[in-house]
């Protein structure tokens, strides 16, 4: 099997595998970087600790109804990705890995949408396809209503959805409005004091990102067999139809 491996700033996004020769039984499909759809803990294992930005994996096995987990040390926070770095979070079904996330931390709500537009000119290369009606690339306004809505306490999640026929790339933006601490009144030296930390840093985030710096935006990417993907949009389907059959009785 051949790898091609991009240049630039999005490596991770764009490694992928070349055809296999006729005859020949392709493998389970690249879920992500060097990691492929149903490798065992110890193989998940193995390759995420090749990548250079891991400094360490430690796995742990699965217990009785539990599946097996690896916890990850990165090298500088994380994987670099068109200037956000993002933690690796993978997943497993019966113990063969069934799903990864790649996790950024909170930024500047006011820059969440040229983060995303910049992800998606690059992730569309790879995954050209809308896996679902309704989840293809955000206009800006998508943005601006997800952000209202968390201002009213009320945090909010959109995303996209694309494939390439085996692997589904599912983007999702959480918006996120953190409150001020609540006031200490009547409390111990020790409590009012601990009031006083969490005020400065409520202070010192809200007069970030030009004073908007309560405002939150985190990005996610999931990478998902399409089987799966339509499995899980099938079982919400059907649970909201079930609730709307429910709803409709009481009516």
């Amino acid at each position: 099997m051949k790898m091609i491996v991009l240049a630039g700033a999005a490596n991770w996004l764009l490694i992928h595998d070349t055809a296999w020769a006729d005859g020949v039984a392709p493998s389970p499909p690249v879920l992500w970087s060097t990691l492929h759809v149903n490798d065992t803990l110890e193989e998940a294992a193995g390759k995420l600790s090749a990548l250079p930005d891991v400094k360490k994996v430690k796995a742990k096995a699965a217990k009785p109804g539990t599946e097996p987990t690896l916890t990850i040390d990165y090298v500088a926070g994380g994987v670099p990705i068109l200037g956000d770095r993002f933690a690796i979070d993978p997943s497993f079904v019966g113990s063969r890995l069934r799903k990864i996330r790649l996790l950024a931390s909170d930024d500047c709500e006011t820059g969440a949408y040229d983060r995303y537009q910049k992800l998606m000119e690059v992730l569309q290369d790879k995954y050209p396809t809308i896996a679902l009606d309704g989840m293809g690339v955000l206009a800006k306004s998508a943005f601006i209503e997800a952000s209202l809505s968390a201002l009213r306490g009320q945090p909010k999640r959109i995303g996209s959805a694309f494939t390439n026929g085996d692997i589904v790339a599912y983007v999702t933006i959480n918006f996120m409005h953190i409150n001020p601490p609540s006031a200490s009144y009547g409390y111990t030296e020790i409590n009012r004091a601990l009031s006083n930390i969490n005020w400065s840093f409520y202070k010192a985030r809200a007069q970030a990102c030009g004073g908007t710096g309560v405002d939150r935006a985190a990005l996610s990417i999931s990478y998902i067999p399409l089987d799966d993907f339509k499995s899980a949009v099938g079982a919400i389907n059907a649970q909201s139809a079930d609730d709307k059959a429910a709803a409709a009785m009481r009516l």
